[in-house]
């Protein structure tokens, strides 16, 4: 019974501390979910070509909002899908870890897209202003 409720409290504490608005969550609202280096590209899952696509900026932009609880229309904050939600999401995806025959093929024929978009976004999203 006590380590039940010492597990309750631990998973109370944790969700005051991550909950948009909570004093971790201001923290990490201060980093990128997608932090791109020279030619590397660093995230919790994985970056997909329709994420890059939607952008890597607006994803950044909208979880670091949700975080410190910041929203323009007042209608409550809402979680950003594409970077937090779904197998698929910045944060959750594990394509790139699958033990499948076609990750391979998966890779191959997404390889030049990834090329063409980080290309795109070193020559507009990161240049100084």
């Amino acid at each position: 019974m006590f380590v039940m409720i010492m597990r309750q409290k631990g998973v109370i504490a944790r969700s005051v501390l991550l909950r948009p608005g909570g004093p971790l969550a201001l923290e990490l609202a201060r980093h990128p979910v997608v932090l791109k280096v020279d030619d590397w590209v660093f995230c919790h899952g994985g970056l997909l070509p329709h994420h890059v696509t939607y952008g890597i900026e607006k994803i950044n932009n909208e979880v670091s909002k949700w975080m410190t609880n910041v929203n323009e229309d007042d209608n409550g904050s809402q979680i950003p899908f594409i970077a937090t939600r779904g197998y698929d999401s910045v944060v959750w995806n594990r394509s790139y870890s699958r033990n499948t025959t076609n990750l391979e093929d998966y890779n191959n024929e997404h390889a030049s897209k990834f090329r063409s978009f980080i290309i795109f976004i070193t020559l507009f999203v990161f240049q100084p202003k």
